[in-house]
């Protein structure tokens, strides 16, 4: 091995360990309650070498905003090629969704956390590939959504428009559960698996529907 090629992998270890350390700091604490020298702590580093790989807090949350949006899309781009009709597969996309939020809740409280203007202002301005990365998850919906007017299943529509309504639909489920959690009061009558099975009847019904039915 090389110097450089040692010396690149060295950087590249270095940045995940303190990812790691910081995404255990983050899925346990609020973002305003760490700091780069919680950080630079649980790093084991001093705080310099950290600014050297991160120049602020922000961006490293934003390092962990861009890996939470990459570990979904794969999850939505494996349950997309399962095959079979449109309404199949948007019902696999769904579940895919409900699956991961299940498995990795601390990733959607960062994805929802980008509503906090540093965090926006950071993923827009310097680094673009999240705001990509988003927009190709929706993507991947809509060419579902247009296979189903292609079908003859749903009826005719924008299909980015409504994957983006469904992207917001399930997020803000998710976000009231959340927030239901995270504070410890009821917001919702019904539980989790219930709210998730009724907004899929709900997107699906609206998906399907005919002018004629709505007359």
């Amino acid at each position: 091995m090389g110097i450089n090629e040692r010396r690149k992998r060295e950087k590249e270890l270095r940045e995940r360990l303190i990812l790691d350390s910081a995404r255990e700091l983050f899925f346990n604490n609020d973002y305003e309650n760490v700091t780069m020298n919680d950080i630079a702590r649980a790093a084991e580093l001093g705080k310099g070498t950290l600014y050297s790989y991160f120049e602020s807090k922000e961006s490293i949350y934003g390092a962990l905003l861009i890996e939470g949006l990459e570990m979904l899309k794969r999850a939505i781009e494996k349950a997309a090629g399962s095959g079979g009709d449109a309404l199949t597969r948007l019902l696999a996309l769904y579940a895919a969704y409900q699956e991961f939020y299940r498995k990795h809740p601390a990733y959607f409280r960062i994805i929802f956390f980008m509503a906090h203007k540093d965090i926006s202002a950071l993923v827009s301005r310097r680094m673009p590939e999240g705001v990509e990365t988003g927009r190709e998850i929706r993507e991947v919906v809509a060419k579902v959504v247009e296979q189903g007017v292609e079908e003859g299943t749903f009826t005719p529509c924008d299909s980015m428009l409504t994957a983006d309504v469904l992207w917001s639909s399930a997020m803000g489920v998710i976000m009231m559960i959340e927030m239901q959690k995270r504070n410890d009061i009821k917001l919702l009558d019904n539980d989790d698996e219930e709210m998730f099975a009724r907004i899929a009847q709900i997107l699906i019904i609206g998906l399907t529907a005919r002018t004629g039915d709505a007359e």
